[in-house]
């Protein structure tokens, strides 16, 4: 906007947005560390980067230069890019001045071609019809399709033909870029992922200073990552979760394809093992079971998942530099023993595989779905190649395994396809007999399908069933579950005649299936699928009457796609992403989309659930064009309120986040800086003043006294997306509020997480959180057992850990089960423990426990010595000794 930019500081702007955009391109490099060696501003060494393309200057690790010109305007919508613009000369007519056109091809020329990586044109100015001609919806400029005078024009400028067509074949233009506030706004968060705000302002500041100041930084004006990385006082990742959900009762595929695959791991191959299959195959379940296997045996690993599920938050698991991180974060906690003298990947890796090596043992590495980054990188896999280029070759003893689709060689990095030929790779084989009978034998003895034939017939009914089905979907897993659920939806009985009525094509991939069951919907049932997969909520199942109601439409019979879904609680999701692609693919879907969401906000308005309105009205509102009231709504009060309702912190992160880049669109930049004050204030103290114990208990009692019993329905369906504590917490405000199945269910869940990924952890408070877990888990049953295992257990922890589960024991009045810890306890110290738990669980109870006949055998603590004396026993009482003064 024009009015964005006093008029006599446009030059100032555009120096300032320059150097913004530099600070961009550092984003990339701390998102890739071995993407460059070093960068430059407005480098002034015509060796390395000649006048007209010295804004920013990239050098590779290669050794080859990328040069990145920019042009700002403070008007785009005045000035155009346009051929106007490249032709023109600046200054008096009849002046040496050059065009832009021909500044930038001399500086080209001068530049020595084998040193030349990317030339680059950074602009916000937008293309107006004739040059939108030339670009063709691309990143390159083809002349070609100019005017007649304006190819004289250009030739006569760079000279000749063959000049212009090698110039602009090399020019990539990235224009229409952000304006002046939203480039600062975008460099800000993309910045928040590695230091604090005193170390963004303090790169952003020294960035002016390397591009106005000769030599800076010192000595010769080039920017190190170890430069860089002092400036903005990085601060390490939290290491990301990496245990993907085995469902319960998983069994593999096929057990001698599991026993080959294992055999060629435990051999430490030299090349990397690839397992590849379409999409629903359950490679990354496979993948996980591999790693539970592999610490069952004892091998060493560490694995990186790009993707975990719909429902992970983790904000970046795709750049290089998240990866390398996270990685390293399992090297130092897992594999403490190593020494790693150099802080890079490669290295760190090299070092377990030489150590393992001593103890006769292969170092695995599971990089797991790979055909994720090109899809949610924007076609952009450099982050895979940059992973890779440190992963291969391996060097001895190192076995990299990998798992992905079987996509194209473009979206797959260079060295995996050299040292991995496609003939190489293991597909992942469908279900076999077996394994579908065995599944399905799970849904009958789970009570989830009924077979109407009686013994002994029922056994025979079930075998000739999972034959059929095996046959009908060739063992693809996705199918079978699809079908599996199709029959409990519609309540039919198992036989091999309900499933040769199954609806759809179950015999080729999911896309196929997804077909042939669209085109024989009806307009109501596209539309239950395209809200669902457009609009990311749990959706009652009422919600699409109530919405066809609202639009005079004719009611959907959801039960015709329901088993395409998750069921919980809080609504339904898609079951798995392929449908979200499938349906979102399909013709006038964002057409549709936008006449829905018209109703989708009614419907929000007046008869959504609450906890829905809060989450997703303002959200729904701006992005129809009326923001209005999710600026202004979101005030401090606002959201302490609901914060105290028991809403998560991440709706009001997203809120938060949605507001502030509306704000700046409409120029709102008052409103924006409260937004992202308001933000940082509130939102960030948590992190300060409460850590994760104490926000645990914070976020327990809000769920449990939370008067929306929805918010507690979406927080236990998305628990999956919250810490271990955090799941832990609320299994303890189901507990309160009643639902002790889901409690003892996040229990569960907490302890099977906290097994896998919290083992990454490097936080100094690891101690408290586990204190913390302990006790919830006992509180929740969840770690109950017999008095001598648990007597066991706590012998073999620490203290801390001991006492949190003995005090839960207290708290659930569990007596006779302290007593029996008691008396199976030898160790003094823990037995001291257990018999001052028992004697407050007594009095809490008001039992008489000297009259029990094991009071004799409690024989430790000061508590039982008082409680002796009282009643008149007399008896060696072992009692702690007081600590000695120093």
């Amino acid at each position: 906007m024009s009015s964005e930019i006093k008029t006599s500081a446009i030059p100032l702007a555009g120096y300032v947005y320059q150097t913004l955009q530099g600070v961009d391109l550092l984003c990339d490099w701390l998102d890739a560390p071995t993407r460059y060696q070093r960068v430059r501003f407005e480098c002034d060494d015509e060796h390395v980067a000649p006048q007209g393309l010295d804004d920013v200057v990239a050098e590779r690790q290669d050794g080859r230069v990328d040069v990145t010109q920019v042009k700002f305007t403070p008007s785009p919508d005045k000035h155009a890019l346009d051929w106007d613009w490249l032709l023109t000369k600046p200054g008096k007519a009849g002046g040496t001045s050059r065009t832009l056109l021909r500044k930038w091809a001399d500086a080209l020329a001068a530049i020595d071609s084998t040193r030349l990586g990317d030339l680059r044109l950074i602009t916000n100015r937008v293309p107006d019809l004739a040059m939108e001609t030339c670009l063709a919806g691309g990143a390159y400029i083809d002349y070609k399709k100019a005017t007649a005078e304006v190819k004289a024009k250009v030739e006569a400028e760079i000279g000749g033909e063959a000049n212009a067509l090698c110039f602009f074949q090399a020019l990539e233009v990235r224009h229409s870029d952000k304006g002046y506030s939203s480039l600062e706004h975008h460099v800000t968060d993309r910045l928040r992922r590695h230091s604090t705000v005193e170390g963004i302002e303090t790169l952003k500041n020294r960035a002016v200073q390397w591009a106005i100041q000769k030599n800076q930084p010192a000595p010769a004006g080039w920017i190190t990552f170890d430069v860089l990385r002092a400036t903005l006082r990085v601060i390490a990742p939290e290491p990301l979760p990496e245990d993907f959900v085995i469902p319960t009762g998983y069994r593999v595929p096929d057990s001698g394809f599991h026993a080959q695959f294992l055999k060629e791991l435990r051999g430490a191959p030299n090349r990397p093992i690839v397992l590849t299959g379409p999409p629903g195959r359950g490679k990354s379940t496979y993948l996980s079971t591999v790693c539970d296997t592999l610490s069952k045996l004892d091998v060493p690993f560490v694995r990186h998942h790009y993707y975990l599920s719909a429902t992970d938050r983790t904000t970046d698991r795709y750049t290089s530099y998240a990866v390398q991180e996270s990685l390293l974060a399992q090297i130092k906690t897992f594999h403490a023993d190593v020494v790693v003298s150099d802080r890079g990947l490669a290295p760190a890796l090299a070092a377990c595989a030489v150590h393992y090596k001593t103890l006769d043992k292969p170092f695995v590495v599971v990089i797991d779905g790979l055909d994720h980054v090109w899809r949610s990188q924007d076609h952009d896999k450099r982050s895979l190649d940059q992973v890779f280029e440190q992963l291969l070759p391996a060097p001895d003893n190192l076995v990299i395994v990998v798992g992905t689709q079987p996509v194209d060689d473009a979206q797959l990095p260079h060295r995996l396809l050299a040292t991995a030929p496609r003939a190489s790779w293991y597909e992942l084989p469908a279900m076999s007999a077996d394994a579908v009978l065995h599944y399905l034998r799970r849904q009958v003895d789970q009570g989830r399908l009924t077979i109407r034939a009686a013994e002994p017939h029922n056994e025979n009914e079930l075998q000739e069933a999972a034959a059929e089905l095996r046959s009908r979907t060739g063992g693809h897993p996705l199918h079978v579950i699809y079908a599996t659920e199709e029959l409990v939806r519609t309540g039919r009985d198992l036989s091999k005649w309900s499933v040769e009525r199954l609806s759809g094509d179950l015999s080729e991939d999911a896309t196929t299936y997804y077909a042939s069951l669209w085109m024989f919907l009806s307009a109501s049932q596209k539309d239950v699928l395209r809200l669902i997969c457009g609009f990311a909520f749990f959706w009652p199942k009422t919600a699409f009457a109530q919405l066809s109601s609202l639009a005079g439409s004719a009611e959907p019979n959801v039960a015709a796609v329901e088993h395409l879904l998750h069921a919980s609680p809080a609504g339904l999701r898609p079951f798995h992403e392929s449908l979200v692609v499938f349906v979102e693919q399909t013709e006038y879907f964002v057409a549709r989309l936008g006449e829905l969401i018209v109703h989708v906000e009614t419907w929000l308005s007046t008869v959504a659930p609450d906890a829905l309105r809060v989450n997703w009205l303002w959200a729904v509102k701006a992005q129809r064009g009326h923001p209005e009231e999710l600026i202004a709504g979101l005030q401090r009060d606002w959201v302490v309120a609901r914060l105290q309702e028991g809403y998560p912190t991440t709706l009001f992160e997203d809120l938060l986040a949605s507001a502030e880049e509306h704000a700046v669109q409409s120029a709102q930049y008052a409103d924006a800086y409260r937004l992202r004050h308001l933000k940082h204030r509130l939102l960030n103290s948590l992190s300060y003043q409460l850590i994760d114990e104490g926000a645990a208990r914070l976020r327990a009692c809000t769920w449990a006294l939370a008067p929306d019993d929805g918010v507690i329905d979406e927080a236990f369906a998305s628990r999956h997306e919250t810490s271990v504590i955090e799941v832990a917490a609320l299994g303890l405000a189901l507990t309160v509020r009643g639902k002790d199945k889901e409690g003892e269910i996040c229990g569960s869940e907490a302890l099977r997480r906290a097994r896998g990924e919290s083992r990454f952890s490097v936080r100094n408070d690891a101690r408290a959180k586990t204190l913390y877990l302990a006790k919830s888990l006992a509180l929740l049953t969840t770690l109950d057992a017999s008095a001598a295992e648990s007597a066991e257990w706590i012998a073999q922890r620490w203290e801390g850990m001991a006492r949190k589960l003995l005090e839960a024991y207290v708290d659930r009045g569990e007596l006779r089960k302290l007593v029996g810890i008691a008396v199976e306890l030898q160790d003094p110290e823990r037995k001291a423990l257990a018999c001052e738990s028992a004697v407050r669980a007594a009095a809490l109870a008001g039992a008489d426990l000297p009259a029990w006949a094991e009071f004799g055998s409690l024989s430790n603590g000061a508590l039982v010595s008082c409680l002796s004396a009282l009643v008149g026993r007399v008896g060696a009482i072992w009692v702690r000794p007081p600590p000695v003064p120093i």
